[in-house]
């Protein structure tokens, strides 16, 4: 009779501690929000500039917030709900195509107007975030 109270005592604590784990999809979730907010801190880094303002690195260092952020979004959304990955990656590829443009108007960058094509493309960047993930609740 001791043997199974014994291993009952053994088995019962794993079995709760197994059984009360994160299922996949809210480890996913959770990374999807983690995700968001680097992005959120990054577009709003941009979005606080000016043509005054506007340098090469805080350019940068706000361009690999995002870019962590959308990582971390992207590689979690293949373990979410279907209508939720739907959502998230239809707001994923349209922020990737924001930060494409963005990357692209840095590159042709040059002379005095520089600084105001930098802010006027920071602002293309905060407009596709606004309307592709920020709508998306965490």
């Amino acid at each position: 009779m001791r043997a199974p109270i014994a291993l009952l005592a053994v088995l019962l604590p794993l079995a709760l501690a197994t059984g009360c784990g994160e299922s996949a999809q809210a480890k996913a979730e959770k990374t999807v929000c983690e995700g968001k907010s680097e992005i959120s801190a990054g577009v709003n880094g941009l979005k606080g500039m000016t043509s005054a303002t506007a340098t090469v690195s805080a350019v940068q260092s706000n361009l690999k917030s995002i870019e962590s952020g959308l990582g971390k979004v992207t590689s979690a959304q293949d373990q979410l709900s279907s209508k939720r990955r739907e959502e998230v990656e239809h707001a994923t590829a349209q922020l990737s195509a924001g930060l494409s443009s963005f990357a692209h108007e840095l590159t042709s960058l040059t002379g005095a107007q520089a600084q105001a094509k930098l802010a006027a493309a920071g602002e293309k960047l905060v407009a596709s975030y606004q309307h592709a993930l920020a709508p998306i609740p965490c």
